[in-house]
């Protein structure tokens, strides 16, 4: 019978993690069909991100107890290999056929060393035709770049099972209920980790973002913000660091804008359920999620947004642009070089751009957004596509048709 190694961060609270357990969601199938016989997981840290070891709902609870059941040695080759990472550390020594999975990068050009990477596993699954395009554009020659295009695949990635599930009085019964009580009027959602030192190099954006949204409606008691963001590992340390940031980017914001009171800005920290991120998304205050991002592999919050039939205000660019459709309300932008800062030869390369996007246009969308009902009513209509060609069994589905007969013989 086959062997089949899943090697990723599948334990940790991360998008890769997230992504690692949908393949480990797909292993699960394969064996339990038959068509794998041996099924073993090796659980990679990710950066700073903490464990994810608990979970109250089902479907996580399942896929964590037989990760950690299934995780075992992983010496010697397996038949086949699935390795959720960044391109330079795949390892094609591990299986007689081998598949590796990564969002890519954020900007226009991938690192040679990836390319490279990419040329010595047998099969490459992205998320995005924006992250695809990126790594074949990468290629310095006509020959490596129709051999990586020959290798290189997109499939989608899933919302998550539980999200549209949750019925009406589920939704309520979480942390986030207070504050969304609290809340007068209308607020914009931005979600995200904090991903720089300041506003030029924040590849999220959210300095931003918040500094726009402060300038537009730091007066208004009826107009909030709600910034789901943390900086590192979701500790009682980070909150008191995340904190301070935020608190640093209102008071610079109001004092460049003239606000003297005291503007809506809610920090929400720390990992969220399924229940209490649908509890947001689908609030009848929620006016849209806030998104200028400058670069994203794929946009899993504008996924779930999307999802919940929440209007998007976002960079036209990037990973998201697959599946947002009629939910996106666009915000303009030009190209520009990566600061140095970001440089580091390996994520970011000399050179690459990313988006930059224009504050005009971003406040002219939330302004528009606020203004008219329209924008909601197209985004619902969008969710209907989402929810059928996002689901974990159409994804798993397109991974069947497309890789287990060359990955198990």
């Amino acid at each position: 019978m086959k062997s089949l190694l899943v090697r990723g961060p599948i334990l940790t609270q991360s998008g890769y993690g997230y992504h690692s357990r949908q393949f480990v969601h797909w292993a699960r199938e394969l064996e339990r069909s038959g068509r794998v016989g041996r099924v073993v997981t090796e659980c990679m840290p990710w950066g700073m991100t903490p464990w994810y070891l608990n979970s109250e709902d089902h479907y996580d609870r399942e896929l964590i107890e037989y990760s950690l059941s299934h995780s075992t040695e992983t010496a010697g080759t397996f038949d086949a290999t699935i390795q959720i990472q960044l391109p330079h550390e795949w390892d094609p020594g591990k299986g007689k056929f081998n598949i590796g999975v990564t969002a890519g990068v954020e900007t226009d050009r991938v690192s040679q060393d990836w390319i490279k990477a990419c040329l010595r596993m047998d099969r490459i699954i992205v998320p995005s035709e924006f992250s695809k395009k990126a790594f074949i554009d990468s290629a310095t020659d006509d020959y490596d770049r129709r051999r990586l295009s020959k290798r290189i695949h997109v499939v989608r990635e899933a919302f998550h099972p539980s999200l549209p599930e949750l019925t009406e009085g589920e939704i309520m019964q979480d942390k986030v209920s207070g504050l969304l009580e609290g809340i007068n009027g209308k607020f914009f959602l931005v979600f995200g980790q904090l991903t720089g030192t300041d506003a030029s190099n924040d590849r999220k954006n959210t300095f931003n973002a918040i500094k726009w949204f402060v300038e537009e409606y730091g007066n208004d008691p009826n107009v909030s913000l709600i910034v789901k963001t943390n900086s590192a590992r979701n500790t009682t340390i980070d909150r008191k660091i995340t904190v301070a940031k935020l608190d640093a980017c209102v008071k610079e914001a109001k004092k460049l804008a003239g606000v003297e009171g005291a503007p809506g800005v809610h920090l929400l920290h720390g990992a969220l359920t399924e229940r209490e991120k649908r509890a947001i998304y689908m609030s009848e205050k929620n006016a849209g999620l806030l998104m200028p991002s400058r670069g994203e592999g794929y946009g899993l919050p504008v996924l779930e947004a999307v999802v919940c039939g929440l209007p998007v205000i976002g960079t036209e660019h990037s990973g998201y642009m697959d599946f947002v459709g009629d939910a996106l309300l666009p915000v303009s932008f030009d190209m520009i070089q990566v600061p140095q800062v970001k440089i580091d030869g390996r994520v970011f390369v000399p050179g690459c751009l990313w988006a930059e996007p224009h504050e005009s246009s971003c406040k002219e969308q939330m302004r528009a957004l606020l203004d008219s009902d329209e924008h909601l009513t197209r985004a619902r209509k969008s969710a209907g596509a989402v929810l059928r060609d996002y689901s974990i069994d159409s994804v798993v589905a397109d991974l069947d048709s497309k890789f287990t007969r060359d990955m198990l013989g």
